[in-house]
């Protein structure tokens, strides 16, 4: 007998969060391939109107009894005051993440649509921390998957470090201890697992002492793909950074990229080539590339064969939080990564001896030089980061691990 499980995802303006669609989309397809599970899909949208914050969930399996809520309480009738530009200040850098959560907790409790849509499953996969609330709108004999893919407040811990002189920095610091609170005493009401992807990130993860909920570190799947050898140097060393462009910590990789240059054409002069490549690039930031003779692909029609055109990837990222995808794609098409240690630190069980960590200018151009020594060891390098990639993280290694859970589960009720 097949198990019925909703999946159900707490999205913002379409301004915000742009790419959880994807993550989220990804992720079902991974845990959820076997013919034991009927997935659906709930997708609580929240957008800023005039006079109201509306919520609206339409699950593609009920067409025709789509839930529509709109929540009026006089209070965020302030936002019809604030210019949108200041809504998007507010929001991109992650503030409002738990008042948009708990807003939309008020504003679907009680409603007859939702509760019969809730009593027709048996399962529940709540994603990221700002849908915490609708837990607690679940039976406590059903079973949920709470998956926190990463933990904010490793996310604005890391954001703070580097925002002192922002004007942004006094909501960090407001969504941080807010964050913190509800991170360091999680309570889920029903038998649940609770996941992220990374170790670093379920460190910060404290379930509350009377909860049912079991920890589980849940990685994302990536597809496989056969070993391409990386090419001879014989000119430039080629680096390739890629993602969305439009992403705060990417860009603040991509401007440490271009001060690297600069330092290393004036104290440390290196025979490199730099590409950038990623959707959604913003003119501030070409206009950084094309000052630093940074090679610019935005779009890309085909990311892996970009990668693997190259030598190496290059991953210096300081914020963010969770697996970064793009440092297990670059190990899955056969290039190596010289990264910093936040994202090495989301690895699984890695073996620094494969990798190329640096943690400034100075390291960095040490590691470019040992690497045009001995260009046999970045082959060797690159065979046994693919072999780990593999191993760690193909989709056929990820998808047991949350599916076994709700199968035993169900064989209980």
């Amino acid at each position: 007998m097949s198990s019925r499980v909703l999946h159900i995802t707490l999205l913002g303006h379409k301004d915000l969060f742009k790419g959880d669609f994807r993550v989220l989309s990804h992720r079902i397809n991974t845990c959820y391939s076997s013919s034991s599970f009927q997935c659906d899909l709930l997708s609580i949208q929240l957008t800023l109107t005039k006079h109201c914050l509306a919520i609206n969930s339409r699950p593609p399996i009920f067409p025709s009894t789509h839930c529509e809520f709109t929540l009026f309480l006089s209070v965020f009738h302030l936002f019809q005051y604030l210019p949108r530009a200041l809504l998007r200040f507010l929001a991109k850098p992650y503030p409002l993440q738990t008042l948009l959560s708990l807003l939309s907790l008020y504003a679907i409790q009680g409603n007859q649509n939702l509760l019969n849509l809730v009593n027709a499953y048996d399962s529940f996969h709540l994603y990221h921390l700002r849908s915490y609330w609708l837990s607690y709108l679940i039976p406590s004999n059903k079973n949920l998957v709470f998956d926190l893919i990463d933990s904010y407040t490793l996310n604005l811990s890391r954001r703070l470090e580097h925002s002192r002189l922002s004007p942004k920095h006094l909501l960090l610091s407001l969504e941080l201890k807010l964050v913190t609170l509800i991170e360091s005493s999680l309570f889920l009401p029903c038998r649940s697992l609770l996941c992220t992807v990374s170790p670093v990130d379920m460190a910060y993860i404290k379930p509350s002492s009377s909860t049912n909920a079991r920890l589980h570190l849940s990685p994302q799947g990536f597809h496989s793909s056969p070993y391409v050898p990386v090419p001879p140097i014989n000119g430039p060393l080629k680096l390739i950074f890629f993602g969305n462009l439009s992403y705060h910590p990417n860009r603040q990789a991509v401007v440490y990229l271009s001060q690297f240059l600069k330092y290393s054409s004036s104290f440390s002069p290196l025979n490199i080539s730099l590409t950038v490549a990623g959707r959604d690039i913003p003119l501030s930031l070409r206009s950084i590339c094309d000052h630093s003779n940074i090679d610019v692909v935005s779009p890309v029609s085909d990311m892996k064969e970009l990668v693997q055109s190259h030598h190496l990837s290059i991953a210096p990222l300081f914020d963010g939080s969770g697996l970064q995808s793009k440092v297990v794609e670059s190990l899955i098409w056969s290039r190596p990564v010289l990264l910093t240690y936040n994202p090495f630190s989301a690895l699984i069980d890695p073996d620094p001896r494969d990798f190329f960590l640096f943690n400034s200018f100075e390291s960095l151009s040490e590691l470019i030089r040992l690497i045009r020594l001995s260009p046999d060891q970045l082959s060797v390098k690159s065979q046994a980061l693919h072999r780990y990639a593999h191993q760690t993280y193909a989709n056929r290694n990820c998808i047991d691990l949350i599916s076994s859970f709700l199968l035993a589960s169900n064989a209980c009720l």
